[in-house]
C-alpha cells in the first residue's frame, strides 16, 4: 500500500477551500429577480417570478443553496426537495443530523415562503398556474415525522393541495413524501395532504395518482452508463418504458444519483423524465431552455475523466475535497457527508483501497468492490475525482 501520506488515526482528512468570490464574476447568470427580507422574520422574499414554470427541472438538496426555495423558484423550478428530521417536536431541514439548526426548519425556510408568495400571487406560486411538487424526504422516524408534517400541513388549507369532502382539491402545492415513507399511514390519510413517492415495484399500482403521484428509482442501481459514449439501445428501451408506464397511469418520473452531465440531460428529457434531479440549477435551466448548458461548469458522472470536466468548467474551482483511507470491505458513512459540502474537485491522496498484495487481479477486484459500494458510489457521481 501506498502510505506516503499518513492520515492521523487512519481518519478522513477534508479540506474545503473556499475563495471570497463577492466581487467576482464566475460565470454565473445574474439573479434573475430581486429580493427583499422580511422586517418580521428576516426571511427572503421573491419580488417576482417567472410566469412559467421550467417543466423538468428538480432542485435536489434544495436547502444546501444560498437561498433555500428563493434560488429554485427564481429559476422557475417548480420540484423542490428538503430533507427532513423530527427533532425536539420540530421538522429540520438538512441531509445528517450534524447539519441541522433550530432556525433551519421546514416551516420556515419553505411553508411560510410558500404561503406568502401564494397569497401575493393569487393562489398560485406561478402564473400559469403550475403546482408546485415539494418534496419531502424524511430521514428517519418516518411514522413520528409523517404525524407531526400532517399537523403542520392542515395550517395551510389555500397552499397544500388536499382532499376535502371527498374530493381532491389541487391548489399551489403539492407535498410528495419520500426517504422513510410511512406507507400505510398516508394511505389511510382520508384527507390526503400528502402523496407517496413511488418506486418501479408501484408502476402497477391501483393507488389513485393523488395518493402516488410520483415514481422515483436510483439510475445508478437502474443503469449503467454515466454519460460516456453512446446510449446502450436496451438501457434506453428500459428508460422508455419506465416512462411509458408511469405516464399511462397519470404519475411522475424522477431518477436520483443522475450524473450532472448535459448528455444524460438530454436522454432523460427526450424520455419524458418530468424531474431531472440537479443541484447546479443555472446549468439545468440553460439546458432546459436552449438545450445548451453554460454558466455553472459541469459537475461529471464517474466515465467522465477529469481532463474533459475541467476542459468545460467556466469557473475556477473552490472546493476541494482531500480523502483516503478507505476500507472497501467495510460501511464508510462519512461520506455521505463530504457528498454533501458538494466539492468540486476530490483528491485521493492514499489508501483509497487496502489491498495488502502485488496481485493486479486481485487489487483489481478491490477496486471493483469499491466502485459498488453504496456508500461510495453517490459521492463518486459528483465533481470531478483525481487519485495517486
Amino acid at each position: 500500500m501506498n502510505r506516503g501520506f499518513v492520515f492521523w488515526g487512519g481518519a478522513f482528512l477534508i479540506l474545503v477551500l473556499c475563495t471570497a468570490c463577492t466581487d467576482m464574476n464566475l460565470g454565473q447568470d445574474p439573479k434573475p429577480h430581486e429580493t427583499r427580507t422580511d422586517e418580521k422574520t428576516g426571511q427572503l422574499e421573491l419580488l417576482s417570478l417567472p410566469d412559467t414554470a421550467l417543466q423538468g427541472a428538480h432542485a435536489h438538496n434544495d436547502y444546501l443553496h444560498d437561498r433555500p426555495l428563493l434560488d429554485a423558484l427564481s429559476r422557475g423550478f417548480a420540484s423542490i426537495e428538503a430533507d427532513v428530521f423530527l427533532v425536539d417536536g420540530e421538522l429540520l431541514v438538512g441531509h445528517n443530523l450534524w447539519q441541522l439548526t433550530p432556525e433551519r426548519n421546514l416551516r420556515r425556510l419553505y411553508l411560510d415562503p410558500l404561503d406568502r408568495i401564494a397569497r401575493q400571487n393569487g393562489g398560485k406560486i406561478f402564473r400559469d398556474h403550475s403546482e408546485l411538487r415539494l418534496l419531502v424526504d424524511i430521514k428517519q422516524d418516518g411514522a413520528e415525522v409523517f404525524e407531526k408534517l400532517q399537523q403542520q400541513l392542515r395550517e395551510y388549507p389555500d397552499l397544500i393541495s388536499s382532499k376535502r369532502d371527498g374530493e381532491y382539491r389541487t391548489r399551489a402545492v403539492r407535498v410528495v413524501i419520500s426517504g422513510d415513507r410511512p406507507v400505510a399511514a398516508i394511505q389511510a390519510d382520508g384527507e390526503q395532504w400528502t402523496g407517496i413517492d413511488g418506486r418501479l415495484n408501484d408502476l402497477d399500482s391501483q393507488l389513485p395518482v393523488e395518493a402516488l403521484p410520483l415514481i422515483s428509482a436510483n439510475w445508478s442501481s437502474e443503469f449503467k452508463w454515466r454519460g460516456k459514449g453512446e446510449f446502450p439501445d436496451d438501457e434506453r428501451t428500459r428508460l422508455n418504458e419506465i416512462v411509458t408506464r408511469a405516464h399511462r397511469a397519470g404519475r411522475a418520473v424522477r431518477f436520483w444519483a443522475t450524473p450532472e452531465s448535459p448528455t444524460v440531460w438530454k436522454e432523460l428529457a427526450a424520455a419524458q423524465v418530468d424531474c431531472i434531479n440537479t443541484d447546479r440549477l443555472d446549468q439545468l435551466r440553460q439546458f432546459l431552455l436552449n438545450g445548451t448548458a453554460t454558466g455553472g461548469g459541469t459537475r461529471p458522472g464517474p466515465g467522465d475523466p477529469a481532463g474533459e470536466t475541467a476542459a468545460r468548467l467556466e469557473s475556477p474551482i473552490e472546493r476541494i475535497a482531500i480523502l483516503g483511507c478507505i476500507r472497501q470491505d467495510r460501511p464508510i458513512p462519512a461520506l455521505a457527508r463530504y457528498r454533501d459540502l458538494n466539492a468540486q474537485l476530490h483528491i485521493w491522496l492514499g489508501d483509497n483501497i487496502y489491498a495488502d498484495t502485488t496481485d493486479l487481479e486481485e487489487l483489481q477486484k478491490c477496486y471493483a468492490t469499491l466502485a459498488a459500494h453504496a456508500d461510495f458510489a453517490p459521492l463518486r457521481a459528483t465533481g470531478i475525482h483525481m487519485a495517486t
